[in-house]
């Protein structure tokens, strides 16, 4: 239904002004937003919504939060298929991260990119041994004979680049031959490398460039890209690796897929923020519940919006504690000076006391 509306909009142009949608439909008729029922824990308590926007306008509202916008952050959530806990920031979204180093990225809070760029300079790091300076390297033209490497640029005549990048490829160098360092250093590298495969039923033979320039068709396969995967294949290739490298054959994933692991996230409602305040349980769902509670230790006397600048200010110490394992008892002791409060499960159960009414 939700497709067919969207089709017979655009074919029969009703979209205004020509006509009376708004939208170009495939968002309601009905669906989610509009008919499920739902429980949810607000304020620490249970209550049951008779739609999905409910829920969302009373978890803003509990949360000091503009309702529509959180109302519509949960719809677009819900569109992408998303669980409804995790549309409603009761549980962290699983976004698709599988892999170690993203999952390392999301829960140090930095982009994936910054991440794998990091990685790959302590590869390099790791990868290209630090050359000491005053080493000596043989003659190039003397046998018998050694020089430093500055002489050995000078004498060879090469770039010093060249020398470095080839030089950081052997070393280190003192159980090597002198004839295999100064032809490893001095010998032009052959980058005409030649593929050979077949592709229906035609055998192909051509080297880096012509191949990138044939194959190259979107993004994903583009020029530089196919170049770089024919680069970095062994010698001899198979025909298989070669058409993955051109993009006729789909890559095997190299990712390394592990358990679903929880990323710490800014949640509206979490369940960690209770504790045990003079022998009883005090219930603080959220963490914002738990720096109000703190407020009313350090800052009594402060009302409106100096209360709250305040409390915005505590609730950064309160997160960065809890980022080092300090747990909401022992950050209440430490910063507000809260005395007689313990772990929740410390709390003792009280018996309530009947008043039985006399005539």
């Amino acid at each position: 239904m939700l497709a067919d509306e969207t089709i017979w909009i655009e074919k029969l142009g009703t979209m205004a002004p020509s006509g009376y949608n708004l939208m170009p439909g495939g968002r309601s008729a009905g669906g989610v937003g509009n008919s499920q029922a739902m429980e949810l824990f607000v304020d620490g308590a249970l209550k049951t919504f008779p739609s999905i926007k409910r829920a969302a306008h009373a978890l803003a509202e509990a949360a000091s939060i503009d309702p529509k916008k959180f109302a519509a952050r949960v719809y677009f959530r819900l569109g992408k298929g998303w669980p409804i806990a995790e549309a409603f920031d009761l549980e962290p979204h699983e976004d698709g991260r599988t892999t170690v180093r993203s999952r390392r990225a999301a829960a140090a809070g930095v982009l994936l990119a910054t991440a794998r760029s990091k990685d790959h300079r302590d590869w390099l790091k790791a990868r290209q041994a630090l050359i000491k300076k005053g080493s000596l390297l043989p003659h190039p033209r003397e046998p018998g004979l050694f020089v430093t490497i500055d002489q050995f640029i000078d004498i060879s005549g090469l770039p010093k680049s060249t020398v470095t990048r080839r030089l950081k490829r052997i070393w280190p160098i003192e159980n090597l031959p002198s004839k295999d360092v100064i032809l490893a250093l001095t010998k032009r590298e052959d980058r005409r490398r030649i593929f050979e495969f077949t592709l229906n039923g035609e055998t192909v033979r051509a080297g880096v460039n012509e191949l990138a320039a044939r194959f190259e068709r979107a993004k994903g396969n583009s020029r530089s890209a196919i170049k770089k995967r024919l680069g970095a294949l062994p010698e001899p290739a198979s025909e298989a690796e070669i058409l993955q490298a051109i993009g006729v054959l789909q890559r095997t994933s190299k990712r390394v897929l592990v358990s679903a692991q929880a990323v710490p996230v800014r949640n509206l409602l979490i369940g960690k923020w209770s504790v045990c305040y003079q022998c009883q349980l005090k219930e603080l769902p959220r963490q914002m519940d738990f720096v109000r509670w703190l407020s009313t230790f350090m800052f009594p006397l402060l009302e409106g919006e100096d209360r709250r600048k305040e409390e915005l200010r505590l609730q950064k110490t309160v997160s960065a504690l809890a980022k080092k394992g300090r747990q909401p008892w022992e950050i209440a002791a430490l910063i507000a000076g809260v005395e007689a409060v313990d772990a929740p499960e410390q709390a003792q159960q009280l018996p309530q006391v009947k008043e039985e009414m006399g005539s």
